[in-house]
């Protein structure tokens, strides 16, 4: 019960983030011209990338000492944040030089430094939130974080202020990320600030009694590794816009966004909240005495059904959705639909990779991530001059496929897991062939047409899902008590 009760609430709080990015897109379509919104699309991953890269991965480091560790949350923020300062500076700083450099005025640099500074902040925040299982609090903080910046926006719409601009964008990002990194802090206070502990945190005496700057490098030790990992992703997901623009305008950027924004709705929806639950229950799972290897496959197969039934409703209705969410951006099925499939090869990563998370494996992560970001600039290097943004897809999709292929044979060398890849395989090919028969036999012209398509999709596939005997529950764990009873009888 604790366990749905959890997801659940990780899933409000990613669904109030996926639906101010999913209607950030269509606001700023309307509020800036095309090409100040191509504009946009390339100076957005500064911030998306400055503020892990300013804690040195030192965030995941938190989630290891709060939730393997089991020191107070609340000690963590206060002794990491000091030791911090020197790099989450320097990089604002940076942040700030490009934006200059780029032709930004003073004031514009100014606020893009400080807001990656206060993301950063806010990273450490909510994953001392996750890593504590605060969900509550991690939820309120992202519901108001969603709820202001789509109020700022909106404000904008009904002309209170002007927002014509990309420095107008990266002021109201300011706003949201003060009012969301103080509300973070509220809740870290309130909840732990009375020194509140893990229950193993009697354990951690000596690491409780470390020094800021020690327990900063053993952050960093553990999730260096992972920020590499991180930024290597990050490489995949962006690379193609400025392929992209460096052979096409800004127009052609702006309706590829477009497109990466509609498919990210199944990232915001479906795996985000996945991903926040993941790492504490993978841990629980890890120390069981079969180490999870009954959990895991059962966890995966579960996982990818989920993503089939999204990504494939998704793709049936967007036909009819896309002249709402962005007027005058055209509907290009093979993009989108590549789009998707290669989000759900980077998604099945995290269920895939158990052995590569373990304390002394993280660098190793980083050997996968990089073979998938070559193969991915390479092929966008080669395809996107000649097939456009078809191409883009393609080295999307097929970049996401060494991506998953690489995590899953690093993580089987540090800990083999039986995941039953043929049934997972079949049951992708059964999909697609779904939706290419209910996308040519039934027409989409209307919502009633893509509602038909719909049901017809999710009924053959979760039919075909329980016949390859994928079934919604998860078999309870083995039990320390059972195997020390039985340990004793012998």
């Amino acid at each position: 019960m604790r366990r749905f009760k959890d997801i659940s609430m990780y899933f409000l709080a990613t669904g109030a983030m996926s639906i101010s990015g999913f209607i950030l897109v269509p606001l700023l379509v309307r509020l800036l011209s095309l090409d100040e919104f191509g504009r946009w699309t390339l100076i957005e991953p500064i911030l998306v990338v400055g503020a892990p890269l300013a804690l040195l991965g030192a965030s995941w480091g938190v989630f290891k000492q709060v939730a393997h560790d089991g020191l107070p949350p609340s000690l963590i923020c206060r002794r990491l944040l000091p030791a911090a300062q020197p790099m989450m500076i320097a990089v604002a700083a940076l942040a700030a030089f490009v934006l200059a450099e780029l032709g930004f005025s003073i004031t514009v640099a100014i606020c893009m430094g400080v807001t990656v500074w206060l993301e950063a902040l806010l990273i450490l925040e909510t994953e001392s939130l996750r890593a504590a299982n605060m969900a509550l609090a991690f939820m309120l903080t992202q519901i108001l974080r969603a709820t202001v910046l789509i109020g700022l926006l909106g404000a904008a719409m009904y002309g209170w202020f002007a927002l014509v601009k990309v420095g107008d964008v990266i002021q109201v990002r300011l706003l949201v990320a003060i009012v969301a990194a103080c509300a973070a802090a509220v809740f870290l206070r309130i909840k732990l600030g009375s020194g509140g502990t893990n229950e193993s945190a009697q354990h951690n005496v000596g690491q409780e009694k470390m020094s800021s700057s020690a327990l900063y490098r053993d952050a960093i030790k553990y999730g260096a590794p992972l920020l590499v990992v991180s930024l290597l992703t990050m490489l995949l997901q962006f690379s193609d816009r400025f392929i992209i623009k460096a052979y096409f305008d800004y127009n052609a950027l702006a309706h590829y966004y477009v497109y990466v924004k509609i498919t990210s709705a199944i990232s915001l929806l479906v795996v985000t909240p996945f991903s926040l639950w993941w790492p504490n229950e993978r841990f629980r799972q890890r120390k069981l005495p079969d180490g999870g290897r009954g959990f895991f496959p059962q966890v995966a197969m579960i996982f990818l059904t989920i993503l089939l039934a999204a990504s494939g409703s998704l793709w049936l209705i967007t036909d009819w959705l896309l002249p709402f969410f962005a007027p005058g951006i055209p509907f290009n099925p093979a993009v989108i639909l590549l789009l998707l499939f290669g989000g759900i090869l980077a998604a099945m990563a995290y269920p895939l990779n158990v052995g590569l998370l373990d304390e002394g494996q993280t660098h190793k992560n980083i050997y996968a991530v990089l073979w998938a970001a070559i193969a991915n600039i390479t092929l966008a290097l080669i395809l996107i001059p000649k097939f456009q943004l078809v191409g883009a897809a393609w080295a999307n999709l097929l970049g996401y496929a060494v991506y998953l292929m690489t995590f899953s044979h690093f993580s089987q060398r540090v800990f083999p897991v039986a995941f039953p890849y043929g049934r997972m395989f079949v049951q992708t090919c059964l999909a697609l062939m779904f939706l290419w028969g209910f996308s040519s036999i039934i027409p989409g012209d209307s919502a009633t047409d893509s509602g038909v398509r719909l049901a017809f999709y999710l009924c053959t596939l979760f039919i075909a899902s329980w016949i390859l005997g994928i079934r919604f529950k998860i078999s309870p764990e083995p039990s320390y008590c059972s195997e020390n009873q039985s340990t004793t009888s012998s």
